[in-house]
């Protein structure tokens, strides 16, 4: 199927970051990677879980989640929206400061579809989420996209 006879069911990504500077450097790149999408940021897991629950938000077409955060870490969750039925099979990808082989074994184990290592360059960022574009949007079927 052509990107032109594609029918887009859902134009949203999410962020779960609890760095601001990081939430604002991802809209920049993302913004440049996917132009026809729109990214909804929260600071912290329980906030996203609790849009998703009263159903507020619109389901994303991905989830980004950041490892390291507080109330609750990336891995919980992970196992947060892979036990909710209604978002379990979104993808989500794990956009991490660190490349720790056990945290990231451990996500894969989790249930997340991919493992990011946050890049120290905004142009680098955009160049990885250019990549993940072509993949999660133009390579595999993506039934959120």
């Amino acid at each position: 199927m052509s990107d032109a006879s594609r029918v887009k069911t859902n134009s949203w990504i999410y962020l779960v970051d609890d760095d601001q500077d990081d939430r604002e450097s991802f809209q920049i790149a993302l913004s440049l990677a996917f132009p026809s999408y729109q990214l909804r940021t929260y600071d912290n897991g329980p906030d996203l879980l609790t849009g998703l629950s009263e159903g507020s938000t619109p389901k994303p077409a991905l989830i980004f989640l950041d490892l390291k955060m507080p109330h609750m870490d990336g891995h919980q969750l992970l196992v947060a929206l892979k036990t909710r039925k209604e978002v379990a099979s979104i993808p989500v990808i794990m956009f991490s400061g660190t490349d720790n082989p056990y945290e990231v074994k451990m996500g894969y184990r989790l249930g997340v579809q991919s493992w990011m290592t946050k890049p120290s360059s905004l142009k680098e960022l955009t160049d990885k989420l250019t990549v993940v574009q072509q993949y999660w949007f133009g390579t595999v079927e993506n039934p959120f996209a």
